[in-house]
């Protein structure tokens, strides 16, 4: 008696190799199956918040941070900027270009946590504390329309409509050295009665793309300062709150002001166009340091599609079919700026990344052979080198033209399309440290992280999906398959399997269907695994979900309890040279396999097997079998 036993199925998708030549460990094909663990656990689904939107896609969803950690979703969705407030979306930008692609990027300083939104229409400020008001900062002459990074207290900018092959550098905020103070500005005076004091701070009238910050209110004795986050405390203030953005506040004493007493405010401000990174302009004809400037990336006249920072601290600009090279020196006056590479680049301004590892791109600078590549540090140098990744995958069984790459937990995100869809239906999660490449349906226009949290921009509709947060498809079951290696169990001979065993976890009202193919022939159902079987072992249940870190692909929010089991299934085979297995979980919940076993396995003749050798005997020209 032989038995073929796999005590962990861990390799993830292997589709470059013939299915018969992959590790035995993983599947020639799945779909919402992925390597947790050393097993597959079927992948969690979505869910919805809110509402489903209208017709249209969401081109960008980025998280800023307030001054207490708190994160704020924003959108770029249809012509529209908005941010989620818990129940809605709600708009702040209009009149946008439709289904522009913009830049999101937070810049921390001295005056406050902000978000900064850049495209073809404009450069939009929101302060994260009060993310319902916005600055349009575009000025002519000041500034540029396109799609912006920010690093060391600059923003760097590409995509300008007329110029797609110049590469755009901001002043270096100088911070406090542009910021105006007001020592002391009258808000009210008390009448003996009044508790509510409400305006506008004065410095906005004539400055209506500045922002404030630092408020210290004074009432007599009482002193009320904001923490950054859009809130006043103090003696004798119930209720303090300021708009940095509007410079619209309100004060409620706990007891009336006295007859007379004025209210006063000390602050500061700042217009990021004055001095700040929102400022590129630079002296003519010789730019002094840490003014802005303007580098041309010309060679093949291929559009910047990203700029991003390099494990060496260079820039790279990512175009169509070649990368460029940025570095200027600790003085901010000797510039460096080459061409790269000619053969690599990247189909879409979100197809890049910058991680800890280098620069993380989807290669499509040969279309017909798209490849997953690092710009990671050579051990030999101090340059960058490009280094293919999962080179098992076949990448190009999909299309890139919308391609958004991201990192998420352990995995590098890629969102593509099948060549039957127009839009991404399709997010590959690939797992470096253990080079593996699992495939889900969780396709979409824009993704953004919080913690262990995925969000997801929808393609079709003005809607924000969580992705992976719990174990239905927004009410479904989630669509899944996963297909093992022809395997010839090690044996090369005709064979039959008397019984194959099963291990895993599941969910009590899951149900896995188990089918088998023989010799390329399509596998027919053998058995169901059941949640709700004797041969589930309820008395050593476990719990998945809350959120827990490792486990971001398995479920959500809610805990679930499964239990272990194990499961023989007993089928009637013909002699075959190699088998498929395929699992196909029904309903919603939780299911994972980690051990199969192919158990007592009878040998024959190493012949081929019966279905081919009618087909053998060929004649010389190869046009007649059985001759």
């Amino acid at each position: 008696m032989r038995n073929h036993t796999l005590k962990q199925l861990s390799n993830g998708v292997h589709n470059r190799l013939p299915n018969y030549e992959i590790p035995s460990d993983g599947a020639q094909d799945a779909l919402n199956w992925v390597s947790v663990d050393g097993g597959i656990v079927l992948a969690s689904g979505k869910q919805i918040l809110g509402v489903e939107g209208v017709s249209g896609e969401v081109n960008n969803l980025w998280f800023g941070t307030k001054n207490d950690g708190t994160k704020v979703l924003y959108a770029k969705y249809g012509d529209k900027i908005g941010y989620w407030n818990g129940s809605t979306l709600v708009t702040i930008v209009t009149g946008l270009t439709v289904n522009a692609i913009y830049s999101f990027q937070n810049y921390t300083s001295l005056s406050g946590n902000f978000t900064f939104a850049t495209g073809v229409d404009g450069i939009y400020k929101f302060h994260n504390s009060n993310p319902a008001s916005y600055i349009s900062l575009y000025e002519e002459g000041r500034n540029f329309k396109g799609r912006c990074l920010i690093d060391k207290a600059r923003m760097l900018m590409v995509g300008l409509k007329n110029d797609p092959t110049g590469l755009y550098g901001s002043k270096i905020d100088g911070q406090s050295t542009n910021y105006t103070l007001v020592a002391s500005e009258t808000l009210g005076t008390g009448d003996g009665v009044q508790t509510v004091f409400t305006g506008t701070l004065a410095f906005k009238g004539s400055n209506p793309k500045a922002s404030c910050f630092g408020l210290k209110v004074t009432q007599g004795a009482n002193i009320s300062s904001d923490g950054y986050n859009g809130i006043l405390t103090g003696n004798n203030l119930t209720i303090g709150t300021i708009n940095y953005i509007t410079g619209a506040y309100s004060l409620t004493f706990t007891t009336p002001v006295p007859n007379a007493q004025a209210i006063t405010v000390a602050y500061q401000w700042e217009n990021s166009n004055e001095g700040g990174i929102t400022d590129f302009r630079y002296t003519t004809p010789e730019r002094l340091a840490s003014e802005g400037f303007i580098v041309r990336q010309d060679e093949g006249g291929d559009a910047i599609q990203k700029v991003l920072i390099g494990s060496d601290g260079a820039y790279y600009s990512a175009k169509l079919y070649s990368y460029y090279r940025f570095y200027i020196d600790s003085t901010d006056t000797k510039p460096t700026n080459e061409v790269f590479r000619k053969d690599i680049g990247i189909p879409s301004p979100d197809g890049a990344i910058s991680a800890g590892m280098g620069i993380i791109f989807m290669n499509t600078a040969n279309p017909n052979k798209p490849q997953m590549t690092v710009l990671e540090k050579n051990p030999l140098g101090d340059s960058l080198i490009p280094t293919v990744l999962f080179e098992h995958f076949k990448f190009e069984n999909y299309l890139y033209d919308q391609c958004v790459l991201d990192t998420w937990d352990r995995y590098i995100i890629v969102a593509c399309r099948t060549k039957d869809s127009s839009v991404n239906n399709r997010l590959l999660l690939c797992d470096k440290t253990a080079n593996t490449v699992d495939i889900t349906d969780k396709g979409m226009k824009s993704y953004a992280k919080d913690g262990n949290s995925l969000y997801g921009g929808s393609n079709l509709t003005h809607t924000i999906w969580q992705l992976f947060s719990d174990y239905d498809d927004d009410g479904s079951p989630v669509e899944n398959v996963w297909d093992s290696k022809a395997d010839d169990c090690n044996i090369d001979m005709l064979k039959k399997t008397r019984t194959f065993r099963f291990k895993g976890f599941i969910d009590q009202y899951q149900q896995i269907e188990v089918s088998l193919g023989y010799d390329d022939t399509a596998p027919t159902l053998i058995g169901t695994i059941r949640g709700d079987a004797e041969y589930v072992d309820r008395t050593n249940p476990s719990s998945v979900g809350g959120g827990e870190v490792g486990s971001v692909a398995i479920g959500g929010s809610e805990v679930k309890t499964i239990y272990p089991f194990y499961l023989e299934i007993k089928a009637k085979v013909p002699k075959y040279e190699t088998r498929t297995i395929r699992f196909v979980a029904k309903n919603i919940g939780y299911a994972s396999i980690s051990y199969m076993e192919d158990h007592d396995i009878l040998t024959f003749e190493g012949r081929m097997p019966k279905r081919f050798r009618l087909k053998q005997n060929v004649s010389i020209d190869g046009s007649n079998t059985n001759t």
